[in-house]
């Protein structure tokens, strides 16, 4: 509980911090000209994506010997979405994933490797990407300290993803304790997964194929705002912006976003207050996206009393055992 307020007040405070900078008027002067038209295909072409990250999901599943249709596997990536805008934890949608999946007959550890590894292989396409435009981004900071940044969190990312496929690796008396000996057991099915050619190649292209929608959704809010952006920008700009959110410092991403976004369309010369502008009008299209899973979850009657109680739970779990390490 401590966790989520910290989470919640560490948002709060980059928002203020950020908006205490900038110009009001000039902020919410650029959200209300926006073209309504272009941010409502910018939200079209973001709503399409979990469908995308449904088929990701089930050859994730099917590559660690089980089962999970597309019909399942899209309704819960909606529902996921839906509560991973609403709840504080940065995990809960991802719990609720887990829960139902499980509840589908998948088995606990499948159906919670499952959801890992899909958000796992997210994470390494995105790590990619952020890699393949470094030399861009070298150009347009020149020598500013800040062209480290990006390198740092890929190196990172990179060193990470290794360590967990050689993790199960590790002899046995040094993953006695429980969390590592589940991080080993994770670690054999994420070799399945991305070191398989039959599973990583799709699931990296599905995966970039999604990073570069999320990045020509940022490109139609720009043109909807007036802004002078290539659609280029976006796609070298947007993974490293994408990659410094997922820090699990804040509120589904909300300060650190608008932070990254600010610093990294100040490159391209866009203003701190277009910059702060358009992040919102982003994060406010995620909002809108997560609305089909919250119907698809209020529809679903009687399951939602289990799946509060089962993701509440899980989630506990999850984070006792965060706490623990």
């Amino acid at each position: 509980m401590l966790k989520n307020v910290i989470k919640i007040v560490i948002s709060a405070l980059l928002i203020w911090w950020l908006v205490s900078n900038l110009n009001i008027e000039r902020i919410v002067a650029n959200m209300a000209t926006a073209d309504p038209w272009g941010l409502l295909l910018a939200v079209m072409l973001l709503g399409s994506l979990p469908a995308v990250q449904a088929i990701r999901w089930s050859l994730i599943t099917r590559a660690i010997g089980k089962t999970l249709h597309f019909k399942d596997a899209f309704s819960n990536v909606l529902i996921g979405i839906f509560f991973n805008q609403i709840l504080p934890s940065s995990i809960g949608g991802d719990a609720i994933r887990i829960w139902r999946t499980y509840r589908l007959g998948l088995g606990l550890v499948p159906a919670a490797h499952s959801v890992m590894l899909d958000r796992l292989t997210a994470l390494l396409a995105l790590v990619l990407m952020a890699g393949a435009g470094m030399p861009v981004i070298f150009s347009l900071l020149g020598d500013s300290p800040e062209r480290w940044g990006v390198p740092a969190l890929v190196a990172g990312g990179l060193f990470a993803f290794g360590a967990l496929l050689l993790f199960d690796r590790v002899p046995g008396r040094f993953i006695a304790w429980r969390p590592l000996r589940a991080a080993a057991e994770l670690s054999a099915d994420a070799r399945r997964v991305l070191l398989r050619p039959a599973c990583t190649f799709p699931a990296l292209a599905i995966s970039i194929c999604i990073h570069t929608g999320v990045a020509m959704t940022v490109y139609i809010i720009t043109q909807s705002m007036g802004l002078s952006v290539h659609a280029l920008d976006c796609v070298v700009l947007v993974p490293p912006v994408m990659l410094f959110s997922m820090i699990p410092i804040s509120i589904a991403g909300w300060g650190v976003r608008e932070g990254a976004m600010l610093t990294a369309f100040s490159f391209v010369g866009i203003g701190s207050d277009e910059a702060f502008a358009l992040s919102i009008l982003f994060g406010l299209a995620i909002l809108v996206t997560g609305v089909p899973g919250g119907i698809i979850w209020l529809l679903s009657g009687s399951k939602r009393k289990q799946d509060k109680v089962g993701a509440q739970t899980m989630t506990q779990a999850v984070e006792h055992e965060d706490q623990s390490k």
